[in-house]
């Protein structure tokens, strides 16, 4: 136990301090994971019923921060011709993706490039429904097409399994689905939600008026997973697609099973107090170059100085929040953080980052961080909140590290014979690749790469009218979310 240890010295071997470390926090990557998802949570709840409580900001331009590290230099920004190339160089890693599932893993969940071989998760097409509106909005038309019948005729939500996640199952699938049925107007889509929806409501079944962390997709029935641990970030977090799904069919049961009926206007409290405690508890400069990182606290209150590649989505959250008149102080930890989060790639030798990182605060140090764990499995955050940075302040430097991780992506992760696969050691670019294909890398990494450079593209998707859900989703903000409500207490009277 953490309690328990001595104190680190100075003097400890630094193999011997990241060895100690790795064995204190590995168990815990799980709840810090679910940790970010609540504050996500918070944020989605916001951006959802923002019109009844949040002032928009009226004709107010975003101008961006220089950097005041010396080793951020003046940016130029990117030619016209050189967004075409890149664009293009995004639209064919998906396509070289597309290629590997459709070879290798037609109808599967998951794609292993390497041994050209597929296998499942959740048994529903899950590669295939998450990518739909990647290809959509890629107008990747043939490979959407390809999806689109498949789906058709063979997304049965039939597996056996008794334990698929309800908010995996909710964010990618149901979210996938009503984002396509949104973008195309493809009523099939909407059916297959419907379907997924109407399963789903059995994880309220419970004595608990929370959601059963698991389910059995064929019998619709709820289970508890396997640690019997309930986490407040999944049951909340699942209120975007499920009042979606409501608002889309005019039934409000969807929402009566996840609204609270309590006053919304505390959440942007709740976001600010949590973005508060975040700068006051977590937030750390590392030496010897100053760069701030979001540390964490185990449950006997110590800080550990690591933080996960998953933080790296809290940059492009904070700048978001300048649409909703927080501070600029805001904008100014986006900004820092992001700067951290990219030198997470851009100091390793493959330019890819690590899972997670540990910091050094002591004098002495010579080097701001090493890799605590030094996997590369093709994560969306850090591109997630360069979309969402770029987007806001227009700095082009955020593209030009977009380029860069592209570029190294392509470089470490793609196999020649089709798809991309993950990095065993990202400080050795003679590593071992991990075969697996993950189906956020088309539903995330790849659509906010693509966002991020095609000015086009990113102008369907305002952020004032859309907003992306915790699997990079688009969904409309809903314009009257009274109406939605009133429909929901109507229906809480009648349950």
């Amino acid at each position: 136990m953490l309690s328990q240890t001595q104190p680190f010295k100075r003097t400890l071997a630094k193999s011997v301090f990241v060895q100690h470390m790795n064995e204190l926090l590995r168990r815990s990557f799980e709840k810090r994971r679910k940790r970010w998802l609540g504050l996500w949570m918070i944020v989605l709840l916001i951006t959802i019923f923002g019109s009844l409580f949040l002032v928009r900001a009226k004709s107010r331009r975003i101008f961006y921060l220089e950097q005041t590290s010396s080793t951020v230099k003046r940016v130029k920004t990117i030619p016209r011709s050189r967004d075409i190339a890149i664009t293009e160089q995004i639209r064919e890693a998906a396509r070289h993706s597309w290629r590997a599932y459709k070879k290798c893993a037609w109808g599967n969940d998951i794609v292993h490039p390497l041994a050209c071989e597929g296998s499942e998760w959740m048994s529903a097409l899950l590669t295939m429904v998450d990518s739909l509106d990647t290809l959509w909005i890629m107008k990747l038309n043939v490979e959407f097409d390809e999806a689109r019948k498949w789906i058709s005729s063979h997304l049965a939500f039939n597996s056996t399994d008794p334990h698929i996640n309800v908010f995996e199952t909710t964010i990618r699938l149901l979210g996938g689905l009503l984002s396509a049925y949104t973008l195309s107007k493809d009523r099939m889509f909407l059916g297959k939600a419907t379907m997924l929806g109407d399963i789903l409501l059995g994880a309220f079944d419970g004595m608990s008026a929370f959601p059963m962390t698991d389910i059995n997709l064929s019998t619709g029935k709820g289970n508890v997973n396997f640690l019997g641990e309930l986490c407040l970030a999944e049951v909340a977090t699942i209120q975007l697609e499920f009042n979606e799904l409501s608002r889309l069919t005019r039934n409000p049961i969807y929402a009566v099973w996840v609204q609270t009926g309590k006053v919304l206007d505390f959440l942007r409290t709740d976001y600010i107090k949590a973005i508060e405690g975040i700068k006051s508890s977590l937030v750390r400069y590392s030496k010897p170059n100053r760069l701030l990182f979001v540390g964490e606290l185990d449950a006997d209150g110590y800080f550990l100085p690591r933080m996960d590649h998953l933080v790296c989505f809290l940059p492009g959250t904070l700048a978001y929040g300048i649409l909703h008149n927080m501070t600029r102080a805001h904008l100014e930890l986006a900004e820092s953080l992001m700067h951290t989060c990219y030198e997470m790639y851009n100091q390793t030798a493959t330019r890819l980052s690590p899972e997670n990182i540990l910091f050094d605060e002591s004098d002495k140090s010579t080097k701001d961080f090493w890799p605590a764990s030094t996997e590369n499995i093709l994560r969306p955050e850090t591109m997630e909140s360069l979309y969402y940075l770029y987007t806001i302040t227009k700095n082009p430097k955020y593209q030009l590290w977009g380029r860069t991780i592209m570029d190294a992506f392509d470089r470490y992760s793609k196999w020649h014979a089709g798809g991309y696969t993950g990095k065993a050691d990202v400080s050795n670019p003679d590593s071992e690749r991990i075969d697996k294909m993950e189906s956020f890398w088309l539903a995330e990494t790849l659509k906010y790469a693509y966002l991020l450079f095609d000015e086009d593209a990113s102008s369907r998707f305002p952020l004032n009218k859309w907003v992306f859900n915790t699997e990079a989703h688009p969904l409309p903000v809903v314009s009257d979310p009274t109406s939605l409500l009133s429909a929901v207490y109507a229906q809480l009277g009648k349950v």
